[in-house]
């Protein structure tokens, strides 16, 4: 039985549609692109801080992206992003994750 590692993948990092979400691009093992949209609060930057509200929204930024590690093939990594999507990346570009991931406090009615 395979366990499911929680990891980061190195990725681009960029303004979403909407002010709470970023839109990560990968390359791929096979040196194709991927693009995804996640919640901001899945995003680190390249200092390995979980990204801040105003980050990566007028230029994209180096940064990771949570993913799940599936399975490793020699130099590739199998990881599920959050949007559903399982890619094969270089193995390179995976690691622990920085820090816990915090996700936003729902806010009380007044």
């Amino acid at each position: 039985m395979n366990v499911i590692k929680l990891v980061a993948v190195e990725c681009n990092l960029s303004k979403g549609l909407f002010s709470s979400e970023r839109v990560f691009t990968i390359t791929l093992a096979n040196g194709e692109t991927y693009k995804g949209v996640t919640p901001r609060h899945f995003c680190w930057n390249a200092g390995g801080t979980l990204l801040k509200e105003n980050e990566a929204t007028t230029k994209p930024v180096s940064g990771k992206v949570a993913a799940k590690l599936l399975e490793v093939r020699e130099d590739e990594s199998i990881v599920e992003v959050p949007d559903g999507e399982v890619l094969a990346v270089n193995a390179d570009l995976v690691s622990e994750r920085p820090t816990p991931i915090t996700p936003p406090r729902a806010s009380t009615p007044a």
